[in-house]
């Protein structure tokens, strides 16, 4: 079965992953969002760009996903929230992960999930 994911991930010609993520866009921190503000049509824009990957969030897979067609990139999902981000840091740090990861990642058809690990004081 890893093969068969792996197999949407890279391009058969050059072994490689182009990964576009996508999934900052909530973080709460505006200036991230300069260019993805309509998310719909950005997802639009990097289909047609052909990547092998577009990483987004549980909110944000739809968009992807309900492009009909084979003709698209995988979708990597990324399983976790955090506030880390942004030029001053909150009070209180966090990076948490959503629920029930690898069942929202199978119901979505994602080629596979990406986990960040923080190493955050407290």
């Amino acid at each position: 079965m890893k093969t068969f994911r792996l197999n949407r991930l890279f391009n058969a010609e050059s072994k490689r992953c182009l990964d576009v993520a996508v999934d900052h866009g909530f973080f709460n921190e505006l200036s991230f969002l300069s260019g993805i503000e309509d998310l719909a049509q950005a997802v639009h824009t990097l289909v047609k760009a052909n990547p092998d990957a577009i990483q987004l969030t549980i909110g944000q897979a739809e968009l992807l996903q309900r492009i009909p067609g084979k003709a698209k990139p995988a979708l990597v999902l990324r399983t976790d929230v955090a506030n880390v981000y942004g030029r001053e840091l909150p009070r209180t740090l966090f990076s948490r992960m959503i629920e029930e990861p690898i069942e929202q990642a199978i119901r979505l058809d994602a080629a596979c999930v990406v986990v960040n690990l923080f190493r955050i004081p407290g």
